[in-house]
């Protein structure tokens, strides 16, 4: 390390050749030390090992500029601010228009052809002046939570057989609106439900599912094949509704419907009124089965059914069925089978007055009708 004032004082042979390359030896350490030469010059270098930083004496021998570290690593870089046609940092064989630059306090820009194309701001905005954005190999666009820990993003598909822009509307829209395209990448605000609604293919729906019709639009099943209409009345003033309810199923069932125009039934006063026909080729309605091969209870499910036992008898039970519910029992043995009446439960033979357990012949066929609560009748062939 070395410094020196750099005046060369009148003196003697050897002590000048000493003053000398104490000069000499400043200059190529560039007046290295622990602290600033005691004599500065304009553009002066020192090499400060106290902070390992190189530094400059400024034009007006004033103040040291830091240039880089000692050991090679550049600790800042200072440059001028720079405009768009003339960025302080530029690429040589691009022109000293394309490079990089501060249109403000805190902001870096990036301008090519001397434009500015992009910018952040002090406050962490980014800005695309001009052209346009492109995220490669499906890259996302994504936006995290408040403490960036999770996120949601927008991801193009696989395959894109051909560029599409959607245009968004110009204001927001109102409750419950969602946004529709005109086909050609208009988006725009709409009610839903304001028309047909149409479903292409095999549509599955879950959960409640209401479709409102008050102006008389149709909800149609689209398919190439023959499907189902159901069509609102338009014009009417009232809001009620005919509701289709299946009773407690075991299994899925199938309604066919006859290839031919079928007379309007009509409801007044809970009676239908109007002629129902079968067309050829359609089938009529079955009593399935539960066949039994030991004593058995009936149950709700039993309801609409015929009991086709063996064996055992069958019992009527209390607290399970319903007005209007009826069973049908069938005896299918060559011995007499019992029908008990259960405890609370009135079991009356149809046109007399008995009541309690029944004896159903050999090959005998019943009927239960539940009249009222816990009060059954029973008819039919082999009852005694």
């Amino acid at each position: 390390m070395a410094q020196h004032d750099y005046v060369i004082d009148n003196q003697s042979g050897a002590s000048f050749r000493a003053d000398l390359n104490n000069a000499l030896s400043a200059i190529v350490s560039q007046n290295s030390g622990s602290s600033s030469p005691s004599t500065t010059y304009a553009y002066q270098f020192w090499a400060d090992t106290t902070s390992g930083l190189l530094k400059m004496r400024d034009g007006s021998n004033a103040n040291w500029i830091t240039l880089r570290q000692l050991d090679g690593e550049f600790d800042t870089v200072p440059v001028e601010n720079g405009t768009a046609a003339a960025p302080s940092i530029y690429f040589r064989a691009s022109g000293t228009d394309t490079g990089f630059y501060s249109s403000g306090t805190d902001a870096i820009d990036v301008a090519t052809a001397g434009v500015q194309r992009f910018g952040w701001s002090s406050g962490g905005d980014v800005t695309v002046y001009g052209g346009n954005v492109t995220l490669n190999a499906q890259g996302d666009l994504r936006f995290a939570d408040s403490d960036s820990s999770n996120w949601v993003a927008f991801q193009a598909p696989a395959t894109v057989a051909s560029n599409v822009t959607w245009t968004l509307p110009n204001a927001d829209g109102t409750s419950n609106q969602v946004l529709v395209t005109n086909g050609s990448g208009v988006l725009s605000w709409a009610s839903p439900g304001a028309g047909d609604v149409t479903l292409a293919g095999n549509n599955a729906m879950t959960g409640a599912n209401t479709f409102t019709n008050a102006t008389g639009q149709i909800f149609r099943y689209a398919s190439t094949q023959d499907g189902v209409l159901l069509r609102g009345r338009a014009g009417g003033t009232s809001s009620y509704t005919v509701e289709l309810v299946p009773t407690t199923l075991t299994a899925s069932r199938t309604l066919t419907l006859p290839d031919v125009t079928s007379t309007v039934l009509t409801l007044a006063g809970g009676t239908m009124t109007g002629s129902l026909t079968f067309a050829s080729g359609q089938v009529y309605p079955q009593i399935p089965a539960n066949s039994k091969t030991s004593a058995y209870t009936l149950v709700i499910g039993d309801a609409g059914k015929h009991i086709n036992i063996t064996t055992g008898g069958v019992t009527v039970p209390s607290g399970v069925f319903s007005t209007g519910d009826a069973v049908t029992i069938y005896n299918n043995s060559g011995s007499n089978q019992t029908i008990t009446q259960g405890s609370s439960v009135t079991l009356r033979q149809v046109g007399t007055a008995n009541t309690g357990n029944r004896t159903l012949a050999q090959y005998g066929l019943v009927t239960i009708l539940c009249v009222a609560s816990n009060t059954f009748v029973i008819s039919g062939g082999g009852l005694s």
